[in-house]
């Protein structure tokens, strides 16, 4: 029998210091995977983006990977510049992110409760079309990962 997965994320996010890492983590994750996909959409090399923007290779190397932070506006800019995209910073207020999150996890209860009730015919089918709408909201390198696989 298949058990259910509850991260219970929109519980933690009521923690006013777990909230604030969890979102830095995603903010540096999203920024890193946006310009990957661009460069790699605009067809470009890391070598390449360097040169149009004046940087390093092992710059963009760096800025590349989630786990790096040290950017910063002007840095970001040059790059906007370069790849042709647009920066856009988004304030939300948290008690909304917080209601966001318990949403989302209400529905994917829901559509896994009715996934772990379905014949086993259908299982993949039905797993692909649960993930990949609880995915739709996010942006996440993972969530990117994901339908990249597809």
């Amino acid at each position: 029998m298949l058990s259910q997965i509850r991260l219970k994320i929109a519980e933690k996010l009521k923690d006013r210091d777990y909230r604030h890492k969890f979102f830095r983590g995603r903010a540096e994750d999203e920024v890193a995977t946006q310009l990957l996909e661009f460069r790699k959409k605009r067809g470009l090399t890391q070598q390449d983006l360097a040169e149009k923007c004046g940087m390093k290779q092992s710059a963009i190397s760096r800025i590349e990977k989630s786990s790096y932070s040290k950017w910063n506006f002007s840095t970001l800019w040059r790059l906007a510049q370069a790849l042709d995209v647009r920066i856009r910073v988004v304030v939300d207020d948290m008690r909304d992110v917080v209601r966001e999150y318990e949403v989302r996890e209400k529905r994917a209860t829901v559509h896994s409760d009715k996934l772990i009730g379905a014949s086993t015919n259908d299982f993949p089918e039905r797993l692909e079309a649960i993930t990949a709408g609880f995915l739709a909201g996010s942006t996440s390198s993972q969530a990117v990962q994901y339908r990249n696989l597809q």
